[in-house]
């Protein structure tokens, strides 16, 4: 139910939490405040009753925070990819930690110190995906409107890198150009070395007979088209070469590849240093393109890659072989099934699991087997910190205790960061 009043009494935003609204009272109830800053004080204009709080709608800033600025992006506070623009970039990282830390100690009963690698806050991310809407019988590229999947349409945005900010006009008129109605489906961009990776993924055979026919007018290699899940596709180049650490990994169209371009080699140096000493045959889960599998396996372990994207499984074979590795082996699996099905004596001589799930998490079948494996050590890299922390109780349960930490600031101006955390077997 949302709820309307004239004459609100303030209250003061005392935090920000998981999620990024900011967390205040009033009249002894909790409320919960998108775009507000600690220290603001507000007052409710609307608000949904919930049953143990309320969530504001619209407030109106009394005595805004010290910790305030002005927010570069002129879209902020309709587009719902940043949370955050109106924090300074020292407060962003500030709550970050401590909403990190917040949730560890709600999960594991006790504080685990860490660090918090910083970004650059600005064009940071080499990967994109725009909505396709439609308005004034016109097709045209944006973002969601916070909270909802209603699209608006989007002239720049501040934390994608240059070429991805450069390009973003001329995919506009692109898209524009194509006669049918395109609402609906999606359009993914990712930054490689020489050229950019374009894919859209759409809904029926007329939609992509009219994007192929707009093909011969576009003159950036990299473009795939797919109709649906991948049910028909048309490309003019089929993948393209990002550099890490010094490896060249083939990253083909709608592969997950990591979106900070500046922290994923600290990301993956990060996982070879918590790996270095331990056991050599390593098991890896959700493996992607490769991105641990090739470095990991050219520090001289043996590696059994799971990853059940084919896609993505065919791009790791063949960094690996760029790579001039042959001790690694990728097997295109659910990681479930795979588990599920391998004798005692195959799974039992893994020292190391590497994990690298989807934000989901691992589910309870998953970590369940990883717990059978009774690996000496496991590497969890998450880009959620509560579902991390879900799992690192649910290990600690089963004989494992959390040895390291670490988070980076993946996505400045929002919520979201990226952790690694070492568990050691206990004795």
């Amino acid at each position: 139910m949302i709820c309307s009043v004239t004459k609100p009494g303030p209250f003061r935003i005392e935090k920000l939490v998981h999620g990024g609204s900011g967390m205040g009272r009033l009249n002894g109830r909790v409320v919960f405040a998108p775009w507000t800053a600690p220290g603001d004080l507000v007052s409710l204009e609307s608000w949904q009753e919930k049953k143990d709080y309320f969530h504001a709608e619209r407030v109106r800033v009394v005595e805004p925070s010290s910790e305030r600025r002005a927010a570069p992006c002129p879209h902020f506070g309709v587009c719902g990819g940043c949370h955050w623009q109106h924090l300074k970039y020292d407060s962003q990282a500030r709550w970050k930690r401590e909403i990190f830390r917040e949730t560890l100690l709600r999960a594991l009963g006790e504080e685990f110190p860490f660090d918090l690698i910083p970004s650059p806050e600005w064009g940071y991310r080499r990967r994109v995906r725009l909505q396709i809407g439609r308005a004034a019988g016109n097709n045209f590229l944006g973002f969601f409107r916070g909270g909802t999947h209603e699209p608006f349409r989007v002239e720049e945005c501040g934390v994608l890198t240059g070429p991805l900010q450069e390009l973003l006009p001329r995919l506009q008129q692109w898209i524009h150009a194509v006669p049918v109605s395109l609402r609906g489906s999606e359009l993914e961009a990712l930054q490689c070395d020489d050229r950019t990776l374009v894919r859209v993924e759409v809904g029926t055979q007329k939609q992509l007979a009219a994007l192929q026919k707009r093909l011969s007018f576009w003159d950036l290699g990299g473009t795939v088209l797919s109709v649906g899940r991948g049910a028909g596709q048309a490309s003019s180049s089929a993948a393209a070469a990002i550099t890490v650490g010094g490896f060249r990994y083939r990253v083909s169209p709608g592969t997950f590849f990591q979106a900070n371009a500046h922290l994923t080699e600290e990301l993956v140096r990060s996982v070879l240093d918590q790996l270095r000493g331990r056991g050599k045959p390593v098991l890896e889960l959700y493996s992607g393109a490769g991105l641990f599998t090739v470095p990991v396996a050219s520090s001289g372990r043996e590696v059994v890659a799971i990853e059940e994207d084919p896609v993505a499984c065919a791009d790791a074979r063949w960094n690996l072989r760029v790579a001039g590795v042959s001790d690694a082996a990728v097997v295109c699996e659910k990681a479930d099934r795979w588990l599920a099905r391998q004798p005692p004596a195959e799974v039992g001589r893994f020292e190391s699991v590497l994990l690298d799930p989807p934000r989901t998490g691992l589910g309870p079948a998953v970590l369940q087997q990883v717990l059978k494996l009774q690996a000496c050590h496991i590497i969890y890299v998450s880009c959620d910190p509560a579902t991390l922390a879900r799992d690192l109780r649910r290990f600690r349960q089963g004989g494992y205790r959390l040895a390291r930490l670490r988070a980076f600031d993946f996505f400045p101006q929002t919520y979201h960061l990226e952790a690694i955390a070492a568990l050691e077997r206990s004795a």
